[in-house]
């Protein structure tokens, strides 16, 4: 059974779904918990987003000039975003934090921080696909990386 989207946070922490090793937090408050994994869920896109851009601008002759400029477009604000959640996870990750912190809040800031992701990927669905093998694997791979990253902030 898949959790709902509009299920309250208590309904979601009692939820087997919500949190499988209990363990893994070890201690830690669960909205706490949570917050870290889905901060590290969109950092970890937003990295692979990163990693994508990297080498397409290593084999730049191979890339089609709509990709080039979707990663010149968006490489501002994979940066933009990164800035962002970092400074929420300095924020709110550190021993000392304060008490009665709105985790269903914040971990709902996470997934407005990435604004245009929607955009992102809409526009990733629409980019030309290489002829060549290696190239055309990372658009595919880059156009999987954002849907990822969509699907997340959509959900959270």
């Amino acid at each position: 059974m898949l959790m709902e989207k509009d299920m309250k946070w208590e309904e979601f922490l009692k939820h087997p779904e919500a949190v499988l090793d209990v363990e893994c937090y070890l201690g830690e408050s669960p909205g706490k918990y949570l917050f870290g994994k889905t901060l590290w869920s969109i950092v970890t896109c937003l990295n692979g987003y990163k990693g994508w851009a990297e080498i397409a601008s290593s084999i730049i002759q191979n890339i089609p000039k709509d990709v080039q400029d979707w990663f010149s477009k968006w490489n501002p604000f994979v940066e933009i975003w990164l800035s962002n959640l970092t400074s929420l996870w300095e924020r709110y990750h550190s021993e000392d934090i304060p008490t009665g912190v709105d985790w269903p809040g914040l971990i709902a800031k996470l997934g407005s921080i990435p604004t245009k992701a929607s955009a992102q990927y809409a526009e990733a669905q629409a980019l030309t696909l290489p002829t060549e093998r290696q190239s055309s694997l990372l658009v595919v791979g880059v156009i999987s990386t954002v849907a990822r990253l969509d699907l997340i902030c959509c959900y959270i």
